[in-house]
């Protein structure tokens, strides 16, 4: 809903902020991440998330050895 009522194609306005990244986050990593049918029902929020992967910061972050040193949660942490 918070998506849908912005200004802008982000959650607050036409640019990128400290808020999607926080949301991109909890949406990957507990969500997506875990059950990739996650968001089929969700356009809206796909789109989004989408778009935050493809800031080039994002991606800069996303293929960086930091990034891939990180504890990922998957499909197999359910449970868990």
């Amino acid at each position: 809903r918070q998506l849908k009522e912005s200004s802008g194609e982000y959650f607050i306005g036409d640019s990128l902020t400290l808020a999607d990244v926080a949301v991109y986050d909890a949406v990957v990593n507990f969500g997506s991440n875990r059950v990739p049918t996650a968001l089929d029902n969700f356009a809206d929020l796909k789109a989004w998330k989408e778009k935050v992967e493809k800031n080039e910061g994002i991606q800069k972050y996303l293929n960086s050895d930091a990034y891939a040193g990180l504890m990922k949660f998957g499909p197999e942490t359910i449970g868990k």
